[in-house]
């Protein structure tokens, strides 16, 4: 029935989008760092190139073109930024499952609102129907 789907979110309602976005824009933070980072391998010139890269991190931003991992989370970055759920969903469905990990319980919960939200407007089109076959 479509009162389960709103069940989840009856003590503190549906998300926002924006809300959304600040939660996605949390957990992307740390994978945009954790896609920068030197490696710490190799010779003295390596990992002295790896030092002086770990004082200027350079990485791409806004809508960068390109299906690398980084690309994608700079374009995750921006929908966030844009409140565009439904953008960042579309951006993170291109990761592989091990580098989307950790965020799929945000994709599980924007999952479950719409859902929520599809219900909703069922159960409002069903009573508007209900109402005009009354007697």
């Amino acid at each position: 029935m479509a009162v389960a789907a709103l069940e989840p979110f009856a003590a503190k309602g549906v998300p926002s989008q924006a809300v959304l976005a600040q939660e996605l824009a949390g957990l992307i933070k740390p994978m945009l760092r954790s896609a920068s980072e030197p490696r710490r391998d190799g010779g003295f010139l390596e990992r002295m190139q790896a030092n002086a890269e770990s004082l200027v991190r350079v990485r791409p931003v806004g809508d960068v073109p390109g299906d690398d991992r980084d690309a994608i989370l700079a374009r995750v970055e921006q929908r966030a930024a844009q409140s565009n759920v439904p953008g960042a969903l579309a951006e993170l469905a291109k990761l592989s499952p091990q580098a989307r990990a950790p965020v799929e319980p945000w994709i599980a919960k924007v999952e479950a609102r719409n859902q929520a939200i599809e219900a909703s407007r069922r159960l409002a089109a069903e009573a508007v129907a209900a109402l005009n076959t009354a007697p």
